[in-house]
């Protein structure tokens, strides 16, 4: 998503198109195993079209299905033993995705815009938009997809 690659890395690399908008990701760790490098370039904007809360509810649906079904598909990424535990692992998924976010905010926040006053109300939404993953999650363990969208 909002990423470039070279033809050749593509057809090697290609997105696996049958498990949902964010299966992006099982198509990068195939790429990091094989030695990959990624850049981020913060002069590069992208502009989504944004149509409230329940787009965000939805789109945080997905994200949370994916955190489950890309591990299912892909035992080697990242916590994907968690998933021995069954919907016991949702909590731990929650609090990982928190402490990853906090992170991201505090580490990329100015490039963003963030001012210091805006942070208070960055981290209390950091809360609330992977409670919203919840319900993917568990569609996931289900072996349910999203079938309800608004997403794109």
């Amino acid at each position: 998503n909002n990423s470039g690659f070279l033809r050749k890395i593509y057809e090697r690399f290609p997105l696996p198109e049958n498990e949902g908008p964010y299966a992006a990701q099982l198509q990068s760790a195939a790429m990091m195993r094989d030695g990959a490098r990624f850049l981020f370039q913060p002069a590069m904007t992208v502009i989504h079209d944004f149509e409230g809360w329940s787009m965000e509810r939805d789109i945080r649906c997905h994200i949370g299905w994916a955190t489950i079904r890309i591990r299912q598909l892909d035992p080697g990424l990242r916590f994907s033993w968690l998933l021995r535990l069954g919907q016991a692992s949702i909590p731990l998924f929650y609090i990982g995705r928190v402490i990853e976010s906090l992170g991201t905010c505090f580490r990329v926040g100015q490039q963003y815009g963030l001012r210091l006053t805006d942070y208070p109300i960055a981290l209390l939404l950091t809360f609330w938009i992977h409670f919203l993953e919840i319900n993917g999650m568990l569609l996931a363990f289900r072996h349910q997809r999203v079938d309800k969208t608004k997403y794109r």
